[in-house]
């Protein structure tokens, strides 16, 4: 018996004859990956390949942690000049707080010719303004407690000096203060010149020198002839010549500092004066 083909060719015919299946379409959440970088520069895209930054998040982290180690963001990041006298200098003074000029730092001692010259020397430097007050605000602290310390010092010393002054006179302590109160009296010395005679002197210096021209004086008075005057020195003449040496810088200077020449002229100019002849 013969075989009889069917006429479509069989179903195994039909299959190899049909059309291949399409492809499924790809789910519209899950699209194709693309290459975010493609509009960037090819030294940009380079530099991103090198750092392993394939995907956006991945830079993002990455400049998120260069900022961690920088602390703060790259506008408030100052950039130091090589050279310490690059202009560049004057924005990163500025950004500290140094103002634009020296006198704008707000310093005021009462010495002007200070004042500009530190105000000068601190903008020079950069100094802010904060930083300049607070050092000049600590220097007027330490002055001042060196200066308190050393007058508490030179209170004591002085104190100690007058008192081993009182043992050595005794009784006689009131009445030597006395002739030298006298003396300075018709010297005219005012307290200011007195005071600068203590501190060359020291009080008991002072007060022996001021007791001895006293005493001095007082024998001329006993022993003298009242508006005497001797080789031609009249009480006005030893007054004036009184005036002019207590304007002479120099012979001042010797009497301030004990010159026995110097006591001994003052002394017999004093006696002169009083109508006094010295003897």
């Amino acid at each position: 018996m013969s075989e009889v083909a069917p006429a479509d060719g069989g179903k195994g015919a039909a299959e190899l004859a049909a059309p291949s299946p399409a492809a499924a379409p790809v789910p519209a959440n899950n699209p194709a990956p693309t290459d975010w970088t493609a509009n960037l520069a090819e030294e940009e895209r380079g530099w991103l390949q090198n750092k392993g930054w394939d995907t956006p998040d991945k830079a993002v982290r990455g400049y998120r942690e260069l900022e961690k180690l920088r602390g703060v963001p790259a506008d408030r990041l100052l950039k130091l000049p090589e050279k310490s006298d690059d202009p560049e200098w004057a924005g990163i003074y500025a950004k500290l707080g140094r103002p634009e000029k020296p006198e704008e730092y707000g310093i005021d001692t009462g010495d002007k010719d200070y004042d500009a010259r530190i105000t000068e020397t601190m903008h020079k430097h950069g100094v802010s303004k904060a930083a300049a007050q607070a050092i000049e605000s600590e220097r007027t602290a330490i002055l001042t407690a060196k200066n308190e310390a050393a007058q508490k010092a030179w209170e004591v010393a002085d104190g100690q000096e007058v008192d081993s002054l009182k043992s050595e006179w005794g009784a006689g302590y009131d009445a030597n203060v006395e002739l030298g109160r006298r003396f300075a009296k018709q010297m005219g010395l005012t307290p200011e010149e007195l005071g600068r005679m203590n501190t060359a002197l020291g009080s008991k210096g002072l007060l022996k020198f001021m007791a001895t021209a006293g005493k001095s004086i007082g024998e001329h008075e006993f022993a003298g002839k009242a508006g005497g005057t001797r080789f031609g020195m009249t009480p006005e003449a030893a007054k004036s010549r009184m005036a002019e040496l207590k304007g002479d810088p120099e012979w001042t200077n010797k009497y301030l500092s004990g010159n026995a020449d110097a006591k001994a002229e003052m002394a017999r100019l004093v006696a002169y004066a009083n109508g006094v002849h010295p003897g």
